[in-house]
Protein backbone atom coordinates (compact mmCIF):
# COMPACT_ATOMS: atom_id res chain seq x y z
CA UNK A 1 0.00 0.00 0.00
CA UNK A 2 2.81 2.40 0.86
CA UNK A 3 4.48 1.73 -2.49
CA UNK A 4 1.24 2.40 -4.36
CA UNK A 5 0.72 5.68 -2.53
CA UNK A 6 4.26 6.84 -3.21
CA UNK A 7 3.85 6.00 -6.90
CA UNK A 8 0.63 7.99 -7.02
CA UNK A 9 2.38 10.88 -5.34
CA UNK A 10 5.26 10.74 -7.79
CA UNK A 11 2.82 10.76 -10.70
CA UNK A 12 1.37 13.98 -9.30
CA UNK A 13 4.80 15.55 -9.46
CA UNK A 14 5.37 15.88 -5.72
CA UNK A 15 7.77 13.12 -4.71
CA UNK A 16 11.43 13.76 -5.24
CA UNK A 17 10.83 17.51 -5.15
CA UNK A 18 14.15 18.20 -3.47
CA UNK A 19 12.88 18.49 0.13
CA UNK A 20 11.84 15.97 2.78
CA UNK A 21 8.31 17.31 2.33
CA UNK A 22 8.23 15.84 -1.16
CA UNK A 23 9.52 12.46 -0.04
CA UNK A 24 6.99 11.72 2.70
CA UNK A 25 3.46 10.61 1.88
CA UNK A 26 1.39 13.72 2.57
CA UNK A 27 -2.25 12.91 1.80
CA UNK A 28 -4.64 15.38 0.15
CA UNK A 29 -3.46 18.72 -1.20
CA UNK A 30 -0.05 19.73 -2.49
CA UNK A 31 2.74 17.20 -2.18
CA UNK A 32 5.59 19.68 -1.74
CA UNK A 33 5.93 23.29 -0.67
CA UNK A 34 8.02 25.79 1.32
CA UNK A 35 10.64 24.01 3.39
CA UNK A 36 12.98 25.48 6.02
CA UNK A 37 16.01 23.23 6.47
CA UNK A 38 17.14 25.14 9.57
CA UNK A 39 13.94 24.39 11.51
CA UNK A 40 13.11 21.18 9.59
CA UNK A 41 9.54 22.36 9.11
CA UNK A 42 7.47 23.30 6.07
CA UNK A 43 4.16 24.47 4.70
CA UNK A 44 2.28 22.82 1.83
CA UNK A 45 -0.61 25.30 1.65
CA UNK A 46 -4.33 25.06 2.29
CA UNK A 47 -6.60 22.05 1.90
CA UNK A 48 -10.37 22.40 1.53
CA UNK A 49 -12.92 20.64 3.69
CA UNK A 50 -14.12 18.85 0.55
CA UNK A 51 -10.61 17.43 0.06
CA UNK A 52 -10.26 16.35 3.69
CA UNK A 53 -13.23 16.68 6.10
CA UNK A 54 -15.53 19.37 7.49
CA UNK A 55 -15.57 20.40 11.12
CA UNK A 56 -19.10 19.05 11.60
CA UNK A 57 -18.22 15.68 10.09
CA UNK A 58 -15.09 15.42 12.20
CA UNK A 59 -16.95 16.25 15.41
CA UNK A 60 -19.62 13.69 14.58
CA UNK A 61 -17.02 11.03 13.77
CA UNK A 62 -15.25 11.34 17.13
CA UNK A 63 -18.46 11.87 19.11
CA UNK A 64 -17.83 15.48 20.12
CA UNK A 65 -21.21 17.15 20.61
CA UNK A 66 -20.29 19.78 23.21
CA UNK A 67 -20.20 23.41 22.13
CA UNK A 68 -21.56 25.18 19.07
CA UNK A 69 -20.48 24.61 15.49
CA UNK A 70 -18.83 27.36 13.44
CA UNK A 71 -16.59 27.60 10.36
CA UNK A 72 -17.23 23.94 9.53
CA UNK A 73 -16.12 24.29 5.91
CA UNK A 74 -13.28 26.77 6.44
CA UNK A 75 -10.65 24.14 5.61
CA UNK A 76 -7.17 23.27 6.76
CA UNK A 77 -3.54 24.43 6.82
CA UNK A 78 -1.12 21.67 5.87
CA UNK A 79 2.35 21.49 7.49
CA UNK A 80 5.42 19.27 7.54
CA UNK A 81 7.26 18.59 10.81
CA UNK A 82 10.60 16.88 10.40
CA UNK A 83 12.23 14.52 12.85
CA UNK A 84 14.69 17.18 14.04
CA UNK A 85 12.13 20.01 14.32
CA UNK A 86 12.16 21.72 17.72
CA UNK A 87 8.38 21.30 18.06
CA UNK A 88 8.55 17.57 17.30
CA UNK A 89 7.82 15.61 20.49
CA UNK A 90 7.00 12.39 18.63
CA UNK A 91 10.38 11.22 17.33
CA UNK A 92 9.33 10.81 13.69
CA UNK A 93 8.53 13.11 10.77
CA UNK A 94 4.85 13.83 10.23
CA UNK A 95 2.34 15.78 8.16
CA UNK A 96 -0.15 17.85 10.14
CA UNK A 97 -3.44 19.34 8.98
CA UNK A 98 -4.51 22.22 11.27
CA UNK A 99 -8.00 23.71 11.22
CA UNK A 100 -7.68 27.20 9.77
CA UNK A 101 -10.29 28.43 12.25
CA UNK A 102 -11.81 26.83 15.37
CA UNK A 103 -14.67 24.50 14.38
CA UNK A 104 -16.57 24.76 17.68
CA UNK A 105 -16.82 27.17 20.60
CA UNK A 106 -18.30 27.24 24.12
CA UNK A 107 -16.73 23.97 25.23
CA UNK A 108 -14.14 22.92 27.79
CA UNK A 109 -10.84 21.08 27.50
CA UNK A 110 -12.49 18.30 29.50
CA UNK A 111 -15.26 18.06 26.87
CA UNK A 112 -12.62 17.59 24.19
CA UNK A 113 -10.67 15.11 26.30
CA UNK A 114 -13.85 13.05 26.78
CA UNK A 115 -13.89 12.56 23.00
CA UNK A 116 -10.26 11.33 23.26
CA UNK A 117 -9.16 14.22 21.10
CA UNK A 118 -6.36 15.93 23.03
CA UNK A 119 -3.06 14.20 22.29
CA UNK A 120 -4.05 11.76 19.54
CA UNK A 121 -3.43 8.64 21.60
CA UNK A 122 -6.99 7.34 21.44
CA UNK A 123 -8.81 9.22 18.67
CA UNK A 124 -8.02 7.80 15.23
CA UNK A 125 -10.12 8.04 12.08
CA UNK A 126 -9.93 7.04 8.43
CA UNK A 127 -10.68 9.54 5.66
CA UNK A 128 -10.41 8.60 2.00
CA UNK A 129 -8.32 5.54 2.78
CA UNK A 130 -5.84 7.46 4.93
CA UNK A 131 -5.57 7.13 8.72
CA UNK A 132 -5.27 10.18 10.99
CA UNK A 133 -4.73 10.84 14.67
CA UNK A 134 -7.16 13.50 15.88
CA UNK A 135 -5.66 15.83 18.48
CA UNK A 136 -4.98 19.37 19.60
CA UNK A 137 -1.92 21.45 18.78
CA UNK A 138 0.87 21.82 21.28
CA UNK A 139 0.88 25.41 22.53
CA UNK A 140 3.42 25.49 25.36
CA UNK A 141 7.11 24.72 25.75
CA UNK A 142 6.51 21.29 27.32
CA UNK A 143 3.79 19.20 28.95
CA UNK A 144 3.45 20.28 31.73
CA UNK A 145 4.74 23.74 30.83
CA UNK A 146 8.00 24.80 32.45
CA UNK A 147 8.71 28.34 31.22
CA UNK A 148 7.01 30.19 34.07
CA UNK A 149 3.84 32.14 34.67
CA UNK A 150 1.70 33.49 31.85
CA UNK A 151 1.51 37.25 31.88
CA UNK A 152 5.31 37.45 32.05
CA UNK A 153 5.73 38.71 28.50
CA UNK A 154 7.31 37.78 25.19
CA UNK A 155 10.85 37.21 26.43
CA UNK A 156 9.69 34.42 28.75
CA UNK A 157 8.88 32.46 25.55
CA UNK A 158 6.02 30.42 27.02
CA UNK A 159 5.25 28.80 23.65
CA UNK A 160 8.84 27.91 22.79
CA UNK A 161 9.13 24.75 20.67
CA UNK A 162 5.35 24.36 20.38
CA UNK A 163 3.54 23.58 17.14
CA UNK A 164 1.60 26.81 17.61
CA UNK A 165 4.75 28.96 17.60
CA UNK A 166 6.69 26.96 15.04
CA UNK A 167 3.86 26.45 12.54
CA UNK A 168 0.97 28.91 13.00
CA UNK A 169 3.26 31.90 13.61
CA UNK A 170 4.87 31.27 10.25
CA UNK A 171 1.70 31.62 8.21
CA UNK A 172 0.80 34.92 9.92
CA UNK A 173 1.06 38.31 8.25
CA UNK A 174 3.70 39.63 10.69
CA UNK A 175 6.86 38.30 12.29
CA UNK A 176 6.60 37.96 16.07
CA UNK A 177 9.52 39.58 17.89
CA UNK A 178 10.13 40.75 21.42
CA UNK A 179 11.31 44.13 20.17
CA UNK A 180 7.76 44.94 19.04
CA UNK A 181 5.29 42.88 21.06
CA UNK A 182 2.31 44.49 19.34
CA UNK A 183 2.96 42.23 16.32
CA UNK A 184 0.62 39.28 16.62
CA UNK A 185 -1.19 40.96 19.53
CA UNK A 186 -3.58 43.51 17.97
CA UNK A 187 -5.93 43.13 20.93
CA UNK A 188 -3.30 44.44 23.37
CA UNK A 189 -2.47 42.54 26.58
CA UNK A 190 1.09 42.26 25.33
CA UNK A 191 2.26 40.68 28.58
CA UNK A 192 0.30 37.58 27.52
CA UNK A 193 2.58 37.08 24.54
CA UNK A 194 3.64 33.49 23.80
CA UNK A 195 7.15 34.27 22.62
CA UNK A 196 9.13 35.21 19.51
CA UNK A 197 9.12 33.55 16.10
CA UNK A 198 11.91 31.43 14.66
CA UNK A 199 12.14 31.43 10.85
CA UNK A 200 10.58 33.44 8.02
CA UNK A 201 6.92 33.46 7.02
CA UNK A 202 5.42 31.08 4.48
CA UNK A 203 2.05 32.84 4.17
CA UNK A 204 0.34 36.04 5.35
CA UNK A 205 -2.96 35.23 7.06
CA UNK A 206 -4.17 37.81 9.56
CA UNK A 207 -6.04 37.36 12.84
CA UNK A 208 -9.40 37.45 11.10
CA UNK A 209 -8.26 34.73 8.68
CA UNK A 210 -7.08 32.56 11.59
CA UNK A 211 -9.80 33.69 14.03
CA UNK A 212 -7.32 34.46 16.80
CA UNK A 213 -8.56 37.85 18.04
CA UNK A 214 -11.79 38.18 20.02
CA UNK A 215 -13.02 41.16 18.00
CA UNK A 216 -13.93 38.62 15.30
CA UNK A 217 -16.35 36.58 17.40
CA UNK A 218 -16.55 33.43 19.50
CA UNK A 219 -14.00 30.71 20.05
CA UNK A 220 -10.86 32.77 19.40
CA UNK A 221 -9.10 31.10 22.34
CA UNK A 222 -7.91 27.71 21.09
CA UNK A 223 -7.47 24.91 23.64
CA UNK A 224 -4.06 23.23 23.36
CA UNK A 225 -2.69 19.97 24.74
CA UNK A 226 -0.62 21.02 27.71
CA UNK A 227 -1.18 21.04 31.41
CA UNK A 228 -0.08 24.41 32.85
CA UNK A 229 2.80 23.59 35.20
CA UNK A 230 2.32 26.24 37.92
CA UNK A 231 -1.34 25.22 38.33
CA UNK A 232 -2.13 21.74 37.04
CA UNK A 233 -5.89 22.32 37.03
CA UNK A 234 -5.31 24.68 34.10
CA UNK A 235 -4.67 24.00 30.41
CA UNK A 236 -2.85 26.08 27.82
CA UNK A 237 -4.83 28.44 25.59
CA UNK A 238 -3.55 30.29 22.54
CA UNK A 239 -5.09 33.27 20.76
CA UNK A 240 -7.86 35.64 21.95
CA UNK A 241 -5.62 38.75 21.94
CA UNK A 242 -4.04 37.78 18.60
CA UNK A 243 -2.14 34.82 17.19
CA UNK A 244 0.69 35.29 19.71
CA UNK A 245 -1.63 35.22 22.74
CA UNK A 246 -0.89 32.76 25.56
CA UNK A 247 -2.92 32.01 28.67
CA UNK A 248 -4.10 29.13 30.84
CA UNK A 249 -7.50 28.43 32.36
CA UNK A 250 -9.23 25.66 34.31
CA UNK A 251 -9.79 22.61 32.12
CA UNK A 252 -13.49 22.40 33.01
CA UNK A 253 -14.30 26.03 32.20
CA UNK A 254 -16.87 26.69 29.47
CA UNK A 255 -17.19 30.11 27.87
CA UNK A 256 -17.98 31.47 24.43
CA UNK A 257 -14.37 32.43 23.77
CA UNK A 258 -13.14 28.82 24.26
CA UNK A 259 -12.58 27.14 20.89
CA UNK A 260 -11.85 23.71 19.40
CA UNK A 261 -9.17 23.93 16.70
CA UNK A 262 -8.38 20.29 15.91
CA UNK A 263 -5.46 18.99 13.94
CA UNK A 264 -5.15 15.76 12.01
CA UNK A 265 -1.80 13.99 12.12
CA UNK A 266 -1.47 11.79 9.04
CA UNK A 267 -0.40 8.25 9.85
CA UNK A 268 2.18 7.07 7.36
CA UNK A 269 1.19 3.98 5.34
Amino acid sequence: MATKKKLLQAAAGGAGGGTPMGEIYSGPGATDGDYDATTDTGYYGTVTSAELISGDSLASTIGLSSGTSQFSTEGWLKFYVGESAACNRLGYAYVLFVAKKPFRYNLSWDNIDAAKDVNGTDAAITIGGDDYKVRLLTGGDADPTTNGAYGSGCANDLGEHSEWNDLLYRVYTGVMTCSDTSIGMPGGSETYHGGPQVGANWASFDDEDLHTWNTYGNGTYSWCQEVYGPNTSRRVFRGLYGVAGFSAVTSSSVFTNRGWRPCLELVQP
